[in-house]
């Protein structure tokens, strides 16, 4: 359980679950059968063995409670979520009210366990996987209790294992960074002191670090400097602006790559547009822009000009006939506004900056 932004709503943070208690992390690791990730699950069930023993079980039991633990992190794989599907965010978008949160999962007590959270008067909570939720309140409700109780056991070793004794580091180190991950061999004492301080405390030392070597009277310099490259960029901008009006298509310059001016439109964002509104963009252009578009158009730009069109119901007044308009209906047409175009076409005396002039390209 954590508490984050609401992806639906970013103004607002909300509580979220999150499918999770399998010690290998990844549900593949349970239910694969190829060799390497079945050397690796042998190899967990040895840790698991090993762990119980460090902690004062003997070898009889620490193989029981190795089953046991097993038994419900399979159960709990089974249940998880792939790594594509947790990719979907709105299928782990599932929220729900306090009240449909305790009609689908019973079996905890969630108003107990959010008020010893720290966490009172929730109205809301997105259960980020149903499946992995329903699957853990099954557990509680069929696996024996002893199971359970080894189940929870194991967590507590494991989490407790690196502020343990050298055998528990040791350990610990020895399957998940030398077998899972490949290292070689454990960092110093000290690195690894630091970095728990630092995982735990990062926030607290990052203002202390940021209060000396980077003060106020620092920040305000850099605020000025970011001010002054916006007011010399806009001052850049303006002038462009203010032609692209004077042309009577808006704002509207390629340098916001937007397509109105006679040759400098940008072929991106007509087929960027939804297809409703490529007819509206073809009427606004000068009819020079879009001759000039058709003349430099490969094979490929044509065919996705002609499926906007279709999809925008051959509004453009191309081709009398209800299917798609030809490239040579779509040249006669502009031709015919040929008298309407100026002598030179970059009309509204705007120019292409040189990294934006056009170059050979096969991209497109």
């Amino acid at each position: 359980m954590f508490v984050s932004a609401d992806d639906m709503n970013s103004s607002m943070n909300i509580v979220q679950t999150y499918q999770g208690g399998i010690g290998m992390g990844q549900r593949d690791y349970y239910l694969e059968n190829d060799e390497q990730t079945k050397s690796i699950r042998d190899k967990y069930k040895e840790h698991l063995v090993k762990m119980f023993q460090l902690a004062g079980y003997d070898e009889a039991t620490a193989q029981k409670a190795m089953v046991a633990v097993m038994n419900i992190e399979t159960r709990l794989a089974k249940a998880a979520r792939s790594q594509v599907e947790l990719r979907d965010p709105h299928a782990n978008y599932n929220k729900m009210d306090m009240e449909t949160l305790k009609k689908n999962f019973p079996t905890f007590n969630w108003d107990a366990y959010f008020t010893t959270s720290g966490l009172n008067d929730l109205k809301e909570v997105n259960v980020g996987q149903p499946a992995a939720m329903k699957e853990v309140a099954d557990v509680i409700n069929t696996v024996p209790l002893e199971d359970q109780k080894f189940y929870l056991q194991w967590n507590l070793i494991d989490a407790a294992a690196s502020f343990l004794s050298d055998d528990f580091v040791a350990q610990n180190f020895d399957f998940y960074s030398r077998t899972m991950s490949g290292k070689k061999e454990m960092q110093p004492r000290w690195k690894r002191a630091v970095s728990t301080v630092d995982g735990s405390l990062g926030e607290v030392v990052g203002q202390m670090y940021v209060e000396k070597y980077f003060p106020a009277a620092a920040k305000e310099r850099m605020v000025g400097l970011v001010k002054n490259l916006q007011t010399s960029l806009g001052e850049r901008i303006k002038p462009h602006r203010q032609q692209a009006a004077v042309c009577g298509v808006g704002i509207c310059h390629r340098h916001l790559l937007l397509c109105v001016c006679p040759l400098s439109f940008s072929h991106r964002a007509i087929f960027g547009a939804c297809a409703a509104n490529v007819a509206s963009i073809f009427t606004t252009c000068h009819p020079c822009s879009v001759r000039a578009f058709i003349t430099r158009s490969s094979s490929v730009r044509l065919e996705m000009f002609r499926k906007a069109l279709s999809q925008s119901g051959n509004s453009l007044p191309i081709s009398s006939k209800p299917a798609a308009p030809s490239r040579a209906s779509i040249t006669a047409w502009v031709s015919t506004s040929a008298s309407e175009c100026p002598s030179k076409p970059r009309s509204c005396g705007m120019s292409t900056p040189p990294m934006m002039q056009r170059r050979p390209s096969t991209s497109w």
